[in-house]
């Protein structure tokens, strides 16, 4: 796997908030990279689930990963855990985050722990539920990966 400057100093930390064990990317000044496109947030999402062995562990998960406005990387959390078929998202658990920490952007990153990347429609549906919410509260969402432990 190619490694980018600051992705393996990444230090993860779990908590059980809300009573959902989430798991957030702890990020120092160092670490708050860029992302750029689609390819980089996989990258970094791989690295950080191959630490706990989350990417395909049998069930949904999905992340938020919140931007700042010239796109670095604030924050990386997991805010819906759910079955091996589906999981449930709502706005608010999205939203939650970015408003938490100051983000102006946001994108969604979810794993099919099967291996298919063909987005649901229900996945459909999601995103353009959180873009039509992400536009009310002035909030942009850049993207929803889907992820596999081999692709997004």
């Amino acid at each position: 796997m190619e490694t980018e400057k600051g992705i393996n100093r990444f230090d993860v930390a779990k908590n059980s908030k809300r009573g959902l064990n989430e798991m957030e990317v702890k990020l120092t000044e160092n670490q708050k990279i860029r992302i750029l496109n689609g390819k980089r947030m996989y990258r970094v999402m791989k690295e950080v689930l191959s630490r706990e062995k989350d990417i395909d562990n049998g069930v949904e998960r999905v992340w938020v990963a919140c931007l700042a406005p010239t796109n670095m990387l604030l924050n990386l959390e997991l805010v819906s855990l759910g079955s091996v078929d589906r999981t449930t998202l709502e706005p608010m658990q999205v939203y939650r985050v970015p408003l938490l920490k100051d983000g102006t952007k946001v994108i969604i990153i979810h794993n099919h722990p099967y291996g298919e990347l063909e987005p649901s429609e229900a996945d459909l549906d999601i995103t353009d539920r959180l873009f039509q919410a992400g536009r009310i509260i002035g909030i942009e969402l850049v993207d929803h990966l889907i992820i596999t432990d081999d692709a997004f």
